[in-house]
């Protein structure tokens, strides 16, 4: 057994948050071979705007995913009842409530692959505060299921939930019990804000004069630290990217994309501002492979913030012609002997082995053209 502790937490304790690691397990996973049990004693929608593409993404390529969320102290609203009850559906969310005891309040999560486990037990809700925003504590176990003694804590928590789902406080959810929930006003309604606290603005001024502000940094999506290991970018070209019509010779990559796997883009780090534009750019050379060529051409990635572009500058791609619409690109990343930068480009075009076999893949989706995107 290998015991980590978790955050969020102040930036002092340099901690990562539970919300990352769920996140980082995910995605890194097969789904079709994974279970994830949930446990929490309230969760809104705001977790969403963190977890949500991953969590989605793992239920829709054929994850297990199992939850049981409190309705106590009305602290789960009836936005992510109904999302998680279309997403899921019934038989796989419950909600638990028991009137004659205290209220229901476990913050635990189990992910389950072949031969390991990952425990999570802490203070997090399923909620933006809990998995990436709030002064949280957690622990991590991660089990060897080779291992007896590992294999039997395993079971311990298993056993939890069976006995949790199985008793008479926890209900299957279906819409008829939603909508039972929502008449008798136990259900909060759609989160304003992504904050927890309850207090006025009044209070607010009060305390921040008693107390100074210690720095605690959450990402603006919860997948700015994943992904880091996968080392290949594949994605669909559109008309825009490969027409040869505008002046400057540029194919487009999302902006989700890239928020996705930052790193893989070297954003922000290895990005300079440009004094002729003021863009944020970084600039490298580029081997793109055409068929049987390789094509070497000094290229450039630049952020436009004005137009919110994040374009990828190769004159050989935006000149292939309109009849590589929808083919794919497959880029990956080396270094030449003095360390620089080099990207390097595979064209994959429509109608061969390696397309047919890449379109099986479980493809992201951005932007108004639905550009189609992943990392592997």
């Amino acid at each position: 057994m290998r015991v980590k502790v978790l955050g969020p937490i102040p930036d002092i304790f340099g901690l990562s948050s539970i919300g990352q690691r769920l996140a980082e397990l995910l995605e890194n996973t097969n789904p079709s071979k994974t279970s994830l049990s949930i446990m929490v004693a309230y969760a809104d929608e705001t977790f969403r705007n963190y977890l949500g593409d991953v969590f989605e993404r793992f239920v829709k390529a054929g994850g297990d995913a199992r939850v049981i969320i409190g309705v106590d102290s009305r602290g789960t609203s009836k936005e992510v009842l109904k999302w998680l009850l279309n997403l899921i559906g019934p038989g796989r969310l419950y909600v638990y409530h028991n009137p004659g005891d205290a209220t229901f309040h476990p913050k635990f999560y189990l992910i389950k692959i072949p031969r390991k486990a990952y425990v999570f037990i802490g203070s997090s809700n399923f909620t933006s505060g809990g998995m990436v925003k709030n002064f949280e504590i957690n622990v991590e176990l991660e089990l060897d299921l080779r291992d007896l003694n590992d294999k039997n804590h395993l079971t311990m928590f298993e056993n939890i939930i069976k006995k949790t789902v199985d008793s008479r406080s926890c209900l299957k959810l279906d819409n008829d019990i939603f909508r039972k929930l929502d008449d008798a006003g136990v259900l909060k309604q759609r989160s304003p804000k992504e904050g927890e606290s309850h207090l006025t603005r009044t209070t607010r001024n009060t305390l921040s004069i008693l107390f100074q502000t210690t720095k605690h940094t959450y990402p603006k999506s919860i997948t700015e630290k994943i992904s880091v290991a996968k080392k290949v970018f594949i994605m669909s070209l559109v008309n825009n990217d490969v027409s040869g019509k505008r002046g400057d010779p540029y194919f487009l990559i999302p902006i989700k994309a890239r928020d996705l796997n930052p790193l893989f883009w070297g954003w922000p780090k290895d990005f300079h501002r440009a004094k002729a534009e003021g863009v944020l750019e970084r600039h490298f050379v580029a081997k793109i492979k055409v068929g049987r060529k390789i094509i070497t051409e000094q290229s450039r990635l630049a952020y436009y913030p004005v137009r919110h572009e994040f374009r990828f500058k190769s004159r050989t791609i935006y000149r292939l012609g309109t009849s590589y619409h929808g083919s794919f690109v497959m880029i990956s990343w080396t270094k030449d002997k003095s360390g620089r930068s080099i990207a390097t480009i595979e064209l994959i075009p429509k109608r061969t082995n390696k397309f047919r076999n890449l379109e099986t893949l479980s493809f992201n989706t951005a932007g108004s053209l639905q550009k189609r995107y992943i990392y592997i």
